[in-house]
């Protein structure tokens, strides 16, 4: 007989101020310490890097990965227009539209919680 999984405790919201590697421009680590990113699990999927990272080769400008999303998918910061982005996988060149920018996705996250 299959038991159920055990009930697993409700996500809280917190705000996370991240440093961010050599790579990330600096505009954009400014605004991950100042602003922050949402932190802790949300939805379970959700899970912020202790260390954001850029990632060339994704969009023009390329992107600043903050967060896992999923298995293998990444929520970033556009650099060219500060879009908020999720991508499937770190080598993916498929980006969909997460949120307009850094602060609306953080206080998005926050009115859901």
């Amino acid at each position: 007989m299959i038991e159920p999984l055990p009930e697993l405790p409700r996500p809280e919201f917190t705000v996370s101020h991240v440093e961010s590697s050599p790579e990330v421009p600096p505009d954009i680590a400014r605004k991950l310490l100042e602003t922050g990113i949402p932190g802790g699990l949300i939805g379970y999927e959700y899970r912020p890097l202790t260390e954001a990272m850029f990632l060339g080769g994704i969009r023009c400008s390329g992107v600043v990965a903050l967060a896992t999303s999923g298995l293998l998918g990444r929520i970033c910061v556009d650099v060219a227009t500060g879009e908020i982005v999720h991508i499937p996988q770190v080598d993916s060149t498929t980006v969909t539209h997460v949120n307009r920018e850094l602060g609306l996705f953080t206080r998005c996250v926050c009115s859901v919680q």
